[in-house]
């Protein structure tokens, strides 16, 4: 699920959430999140954090929210995952390209191809939703997720494969998660 195109304006309440599909911790510890832009992070984005087997992990914008505000806004069960420096990141709000690298040699390599990520979104194309003010999700975890048809916007009461989405809980707060 991602939220890139926020109620509030600005960046801040951007997310991303990841699923861990596997049966095996993954340690995001040193990883780089990044999008397609020309500016190079300097470092690994990602000082710590882990995804439990069957469970997800929300990246979040930690220079500009705290981890108490986020989850004052959206819920206190959230395996919540600092990112620094969101600002060169920021979402596009009419598509993007988004990568996770596993390590910051890996992304230096390759920041501006995203061909050796060890995860890869490009959303925006044909099929895809638009959802202004509330999250996307992909309908069933275990298809192909850059197809569009395969996501769908969230909306209020709307079970995705996670969770049920909800109003957060700030003032102009927006559906998901």
């Amino acid at each position: 699920e991602i939220l890139y195109n926020p109620a509030n304006p600005g960046y801040d309440w951007e997310w991303i959430e990841l699923y861990n599909l596997g049966d095996s911790t993954i340690d995001l510890s040193g990883f780089v999140v990044d999008d397609d832009n020309p500016s190079a992070h300097k470092s690994a984005n990602i000082q710590e954090g882990q995804m439990l087997p069957r469970q997800s992990a929300v990246l979040y914008n930690a220079d500009k929210i705290s981890a108490g505000d986020f989850t004052a806004a959206w819920g206190p069960d959230i395996n919540l995952v600092a990112v620094s420096n969101w600002k060169a990141l920021k979402l596009n709000d009419d598509g993007d390209k988004i990568s996770l690298w596993m390590n910051f040699d890996s992304y230096q390599a390759d920041h501006r191809t995203h061909r050796n990520a060890f995860y890869t979104l490009h959303y925006g194309q044909d099929g895809f939703p638009n959802p202004a003010q509330s999250s996307m999700y992909i309908k069933d975890l275990y298809t192909d997720d850059a197809l569009g048809q395969n996501w769908a916007s969230s909306a209020l009461g709307r079970p995705t494969p996670v969770h049920t989405t909800f109003r957060s809980r700030k003032s102009g707060g927006e559906p998901g998660h």
